[in-house]
């Protein structure tokens, strides 16, 4: 996956993650303005605040992990390889380990890399554990 590829999808799960941080928020601030006058104002709160909670999270490990990708400082791990598939329908996933560093991907984003235990040399986002660039030696 080229460098271009990895800010897009980067990007577009960035705004995601920026209208859930914000529609949550809105949610919340507006219940709590009109707690007296909403019948089940503090379920909605609960529910809302933790959604925000969840969301500031994921959120903050994504703005971390986009600084790293802009200024080009990725962590790099060297080793042993143990690439699995799980096909689970719409939630397919590779998992990746790296001498006993557990990686994540994306089924499509290494359509050439088979299934198995190979020697490799992994570039990676430090706080999502992304895999971002891969090299497969012989």
């Amino acid at each position: 996956m080229g460098r271009s590829e990895v800010m897009i999808v980067f990007s577009l799960g960035f705004l995601f993650q920026s209208v859930l941080v914000l529609g949550s928020l809105s949610v919340f601030v507006y219940f709590w303005k009109n707690k007296k006058s909403q019948p089940k104002t503090k379920s909605v709160l609960a529910g809302s605040a933790l959604v925000l909670m969840i969301s500031l999270y994921f959120f903050v490990l994504s703005s971390l992990d986009f600084i790293h990708l802009l200024s080009g400082n990725a962590e790099t791990a060297k080793g042993e390889c143990i690439w699995t598939h799980y096909d689970g329908g719409k939630n397919s996933w590779v998992e990746f380990t790296v001498g006993g560093l557990a990686l994540q991907t994306g089924t499509n984003d290494f359509p050439e890399i088979e299934e198995g235990s190979f020697s490799c040399e992994a570039k990676y986002l430090p706080y999502t554990k992304k895999v971002i660039e891969i090299q497969v030696h012989d």
